[in-house]
């Protein structure tokens, strides 16, 4: 860094008009006060190669590139468009508050009606009345429905009905899961329902680096339920140990208690955390 400034100064004295290098000369071999009178042209030329000089020392790189910790990039390395919108509704969902019901019948008899379910798992449809859908899931609500509105619409019974019916999920229920420990965001968050630990650590802003990915703890109703090893996941493709949250989940995520670096010819070097039981062989074969 020495050796590249006195080399700025030695191009930027080169540049300098004649007259002014040898007015600084005098100046530096007399012991008499000389005056120097710059130009306007001159100080404008002083400035943009002073400029020159600084923009070339900030270009001037450490030479110890910083090691990432490994693993975290997955929480923040995804497309802009929500991941969760696509996803087809599980068999074993359960609808309840807040999801949007929505009832089509065609045929001899046509209506349409959408009505989101109340705080006590119901909905009210004109003609109709009050449906309890709390609880139930997909396949269960269409046999209710069918069971329901049979008893007024006489055309959706028999070997050929003339009319049909059918139900349909439209916006679904967020629920509140509790993110606590080494999060970037922590607190309550509203998440899809069906999100699991990972897709719903990354809607709560991931993991800080300095937490653990190899210990994420799981309560439900005030108890431990399981821990996840996202390493599983990112390293070997094993969801078996995931599942999906359900409201009032407590996620938490403990402080990382091993820091391991790893660098020279392997594929992804940096900070790994390793557990008690894995070895060197164990964290070349991640790396």
């Amino acid at each position: 860094l020495k050796n590249e400034y006195e080399n700025a100064l030695k191009r930027q004295t080169l540049q300098k008009p004649k007259d002014i290098s040898e007015a600084e000369n005098r100046a530096n071999s007399s012991a008499l006060p000389d005056k120097l009178v710059y130009s306007r042209k001159d100080i404008e030329s002083l400035l943009i190669n002073s400029q020159k000089l600084i923009d070339e020392l900030n270009n001037i790189k450490d030479s110890t590139e910083k090691m990432p910790y490994i693993g975290y990039e997955i929480f923040t390395a995804r497309d802009s468009i929500p991941f969760w919108q696509n996803l087809p509704i599980p068999a074993n969902y359960r609808l309840g508050p807040g999801d949007e019901v929505i009832i089509s019948l065609w045929g001899e008899v046509e209506s349409y009606d959408s009505e989101i379910i109340n705080r006590d798992g119901q909905i009210f449809i004109e003609d109709i009345g009050v449906m309890s859908f709390g609880g139930k899931t997909v396949s269960e609500a269409k046999k209710y429905i069918l069971s329901i509105y049979s008893k007024k619409y006489s055309t959706l019974l028999g070997r050929n009905p003339k009319s049909y019916i059918d139900i349909t999920i439209g916006e679904l229920k967020s629920l509140n899961v509790h993110f606590v420990g080494a999060v970037n965001i922590p607190g309550v968050h509203l998440v899809h329902p069906f999100s699991n630990i990972i897709s719903g650590l990354i809607q709560a802003g991931g993991v800080d680096n300095a937490g653990s990915l190899r210990n994420i703890q799981i309560m439900r109703a005030d108890s431990f339920l399981t821990e996840i090893d996202i390493y599983d996941y990112i390293f070997f493709g094993k969801t078996n140990s995931d599942l999906r949250l359900m409201d009032q989940d407590i996620v938490f995520v403990p402080p990382r208690k091993s820091t391991i670096a790893i660098t020279g010819r392997v594929r992804k070097p940096g900070y790994f955390e390793m557990k008690k039981n894995e070895n060197l062989y164990d964290l070349i074969n991640i790396a």
